[in-house]
């Protein structure tokens, strides 16, 4: 239907935002006299980096105008960092220690660096203008005067220096896709690199406490027996340049402790208790520091900047440093960007240790905002309401310890035995601390990877004196374990004090560990190896499990056989393929072995236990033999490997991929539901056509690993510019600040990229448009072209259009591609019989257009 929009015209001022920028040679004159008078150190210094930003024009024969939001120079041995905008503090950080380099830069570097530019622009943006304190900083250094704001400062606490990678990662999940460069293992981390190097500070604890594991999506179950691990802090130097176990084991521990996101580019978690709803403690720093490596939970806290003044903040942290503490940070997101904060001057100045093997290292201000700008926990919290911080990280001072050890060896009846037989573990054990103990003893089982099985039995509330043992020893029974398949296990024994966590027995003159055989005797057995086709499992993809049975009795088998899952940790058992009225005649096995096949599964990620059973007619269910060949074989089930998605090919400009813009009362939003990044190189580039005869306000954002707000969980960082008029935008890492305008139509490119190199996974760009008809434009309602009905619909959806369709693609919620129907007419039936109850997005294809629409199904 044709309609005729009259609207006044609108006169657009434009405000001069840059009023107080700062060039060149004035962040030069600032840096020298900052370097010269109060570090005491050669001014001669070189711009090695200007951050700049290009300030968009709404008129497309307007040249858009740039903006420096900060400088940094080098020195011979360190570099600073100068505000280019004198509304905030003139220097935002210096190194005495390193230069800077733009291309080896820590990813947490990089993310501060990315606030420091948002807080500059906000500042910028909101015509906020500088404090006296901030105006007295700039005329004294502009008057090469020092500048001092305390008498009292810490030298960095930290001596050091670790990164993520090489050899230090020895230990993390092995990774093709890391590269020479990482030792093709994945990277320790941030939160594991924080920790160790805070660790090692304390050469604490010597021994750890428990054990813990934990299921990973792509490298299956990890684990980690702190309680039996000495911790080699002698043997840990400064600088890592060549293998070191010590060092590696320290770093793998502190990744299993967070239940570490592994990737073999990026690895991430989180850092303090409770901050997002969402996540558990257990994958937390605060939770690892107290629970596993004994720090005192009496004064460790995890604390959120939000919650405290500008000033209160800024006390806090220097009481932790003044008490020799350092103390782990947290920057902007959620992320798990976290690092070592262990020293402060006398200027405000805090020093970070990025754990980027000393690349970076040095003193920053920990915002650029001034006080009551939004910058302020306490404030408006525009940019450091994320920022966190466990401070209080140190060993115990007053606590009760404990040295309790064997005094006897251990010994299994019987041993070896037979699947789920019982079995018994004797010992004595010895008090030879100077505490008399009150607590609990067990006996733990764990496998040949030193995942914890089970207990064979904890006995609790014992009472042992100073200087006492069990006159008859202790024995440890079980019925039997049903989660100790066939193979090779070890029993090691353990204390727990009373409200405390398992500690390993000392081995005084034994050994607090022996070997436990579990074998699996029967008359049908395997005849080969279990054979996965695909090797790995992927969820939801088809696999075959090859294996041969034989009959060792001397009567005939009728009965069934299955194959599955088990989870390492528990007999649930998980069905991949049953075979009933199976004959197997005595003395014989199948010539060509027997294929269970499966279309695909659907189970948590992780590492599992793939067995095969049989069973006679009218009998329960047994494991299958094997005397000769494993079974159960451990099998890694994992996600699928990211596949293009429906975008693809958009790797370039050119090759953009147009998303359909649908109006509905002149607003308009675009969503690039189920887009990666499915390879470390993907660029995608995405494309929305804007019709002439309107102005346009167009606003977008990234949600990501990140940042993200919409409820949905995302797998990789990105950032992401727009091209418009010829001319590229900023680089945004997530929200952009302000909207930009698009006069009378035109074309507006959105390129999307990891923002670490190398980074692959799931992301969602959203864009939000809003547009005014010019005066006397006749417009048209285009979407009406298209009619879609029934919605919500139930067993089928028709299409009905002017113009004819080629295909239908069906999306589901989560961007997963359901079905393409292929169609050259104008109306079209399609069935949604097989769909289940929620929201799908139907993707309609013609010739010259590309629409989407939203439709409910509800049964």
């Amino acid at each position: 239907m044709r309609k005729i929009v009259l609207l006044f015209v609108m006169t657009i001022f434009a405000i001069n935002l840059f009023a107080n920028p700062i060039d060149k040679k004035k962040a030069l004159l600032i840096a020298s006299n900052f370097y010269s008078n109060n570090l005491k150190l050669s001014s001669d210094l070189t711009l090695v980096y200007e951050c700049i930003s290009q300030k968009h024009s709404t008129d497309k024969n307007k040249q858009a105008e740039n903006l420096t939001f900060y400088y940094v120079f080098n020195s011979d041995n360190g570099f600073i960092i100068i505000s280019g905008d004198d509304d905030v503090y003139p220097v935002l950080g210096y190194s005495k220690s390193k230069t800077f380099d733009v291309n080896n830069l820590p990813d947490n570097f990089r993310k501060w660096l990315e606030n420091y530019k948002k807080q500059i622009n906000y500042v910028i943006s909101n015509n906020i203008k500088a404090t006296e304190e901030i105006k007295k900083e700039w005329e004294d250094l502009k008057q090469n005067k020092k500048i001092s704001k305390s008498t009292s400062s810490v030298n960095p606490l930290v001596t050091v220096t670790w990164g993520q990678s090489p050899y230090v990662n020895a230990l993390c999940p092995y990774d093709i896709d890391a590269g020479a460069g990482n030792g093709y293992h994945a990277v320790a981390g941030c939160p594991a690199t924080a920790m160790a190097q805070i660790m090692k500070y304390w050469n604490y604890p010597t021994t750890g406490t428990g054990f813990h594991s934990y299921n990973h999506d792509t490298y299956g179950n990890l684990s980690a027996n702190f309680g039996s691990t000495t911790y080699e802090w002698e043997s840990m130097p400064n600088n890592v340049y060549s293998p070191n176990n010590a060092v590696a084991t320290l770093m793998y521990h502190c990744g299993v402790a967070v239940e570490m996101e592994y990737g073999p580019t990026s690895s991430g978690s989180y850092v303090i208790m409770d901050f997002w709803a969402w996540y558990s403690d257990e994958q937390t720093c605060e939770y690892a520091y107290q629970t596993y490596f004994g720090y005192d939970p009496e004064i460790l806290e995890g604390l959120e900047r939000e919650d405290y003044s500008d000033n209160e903040w800024k006390e806090l942290l220097k009481n932790d440093l003044d008490a020799g503490r350092p103390i782990q940070y947290a920057g902007y997101g959620q992320g798990g960007h976290t690092f070592v904060c262990d020293g402060y001057d006398n200027y405000d100045f805090f020093h970070i240790n990025w754990g980027w093997s000393g690349s970076n290292d040095g003193y920053f201000l920990l915002d650029a905002l001034n006080p009551g700008s939004g910058g302020t926990g306490s404030g408006a919290g525009t940019y450091n309401d994320d920022q966190q911080a466990i401070i209080g990280i140190q060993p115990p001072a007053n606590n009760m310890t404990y040295d309790i050890e064997l005094l006897d060896n251990l010994t299994v009846i019987p041993n070896p035995i037979e699947y789920e037989e019982g079995f018994i573990v004797h010992t004595d054990i010895k008090n030879v601390g100077i505490n008399t103990f009150n607590g609990d003893y067990c006996a733990a089982i764990f496998d040949d990877d030193s995942n914890f099985i089970d207990y064979v039995e904890i006995k609790t509330e014992y009472s042992l004196q100073s200087g006492y043992h069990y006159t008859n020893g202790l024995s440890f029974m079980t019925s039997g374990i049903s989660t100790a398949f066939p193979g090779t296990y070890y029993i090691r024994m353990f204390y727990r004090p009373t409200d405390g966590n398992w500690i390993i027995m000392n081995d005084g003159s034994y050994n607090n560990s022996i070997q436990l055989d579990i074998q699996n005797s029967n008359d049908i057995a395997l005849y080969s190896d279990i054979v996965v086709s695909t090797g790995d499992i992927i969820i939801d993809e088809s696999f075959d499990v090859n294996v041969d049975i034989a009959n060792f009795s001397n009567t005939n088998f009728n009965g069934s056989y299955s194959v599955g899952l088990y989870n390492i940790n528990d007999d649930n058992f998980e069905t991949i393929e049953t075979k009933n009225d199976m004959t197997l005649t005595a003395q014989s096995h199948y010539e060509n072995g027997l294929t269970f096949s499966s279309t695909g599964i659907n189970v948590e990620p992780g590492t599992y236990l793939l067995a095969v059973l049989h069973k006679e007619d009218g009998e329960d269910w047994e494991l299958t033999g094997s005397q000769s060949y494993i079974n159960p074989i451990k099998v890694i089930v994992k996600i699928e490997s990211f596949q293009a998605d429906i975008y693809e090919n958009n790797n370039t400009a050119e090759e953009a991929y147009i998303l359909p813009v649908y109006f509905s009362m002149n607003n308009a939003t675009i969503s690039t539901i189920g887009s990666n990044n499915h390879i470390g190189s993907d660029l995608d580039y995405y494309k929305i056509q804007l019709e002439s005869g309107y102005n346009y306000t167009i606003n977008a954002r990234a949600h990501d690993s990140y940042n993200s707000d919409n409820g949905q969980t995302y797998t990789n960082d990105v950032s992401w510019s727009y091209l418009y008029n010829s001319v590229w935008s900023d680089v945004y890492d997530d929200i952009m600040p302000n909207n930009f305008t698009v006069n009378n139509g035109g074309t507006i490119i959105f390129n999307v990229s990891p923002y670490f190199i190398g980074g692959k996974g799931t992301y969602l760009l959203d864009i939000s448009i809003s547009r005014t008809a010019i005066i006397n434009v006749e417009t048209f309602d285009d979407n009406n072209f298209i009619s879609i009905y029934p919605n919500p619909a139930n067993d089928f959806v028709k299409i009905k259009t002017s113009k004819p369709i080629q295909k239908v693609e069906i999306i589901d919620i989560s961007g997963k591609l359901i079905s393409t129907n292929l169609a050259i007419k104008n109306n079209l039936k399609i069935s949604t019989s097989n769909l289940e109850n929620g929201i799908y997005y139907f993707i309609i294809t013609g010739e010259n257009y590309i629409e989407q629409r939203k439709i409910i199904i509800s049964k």
